[in-house]
């Protein structure tokens, strides 16, 4: 969890683009990560969990899967695995994880 860098997410994304059919983003697992937050979206079908590192928070979604359904709560500890990468959507890069599946 804390070799989650946001230049280390960068280095990766340049040596393995481009993503696309045949060459997916590549999948992590996180193991025993401490939920920070919670946030459901979309009715419910949607979710938005944050846990933090050493290097910032990561925030991870997922949508119309079972883990949005699933009963979580801050505090909760749980390996996830999904996606990551570095998006500036709200200005600020942020570290996210997509596709996340809990093991």
């Amino acid at each position: 969890l804390e070799d989650i860098t946001k230049d280390a997410i960068k280095e990766m994304e340049k040596a393995l683009e481009p993503y696309g059919v045949g060459n997916l983003r590549p999948f992590f697992k996180i193991k025993d990560a401490e939920i920070e937050s919670i946030r459901k979206f979309d009715m419910s079908r949607g979710l938005e969990l944050s846990f933090r590192t050493s290097h910032g928070l990561v925030k991870a979604t997922a949508y119309d899967v079972p883990i949005a359904h699933t009963k979580l709560k801050k505090g909760d500890h749980l390996d996830i695995e999904g996606s990551l990468y570095i998006s500036s959507f709200s200005g600020l890069p942020t570290i996210k994880m997509e596709d996340i599946a809990v093991k």
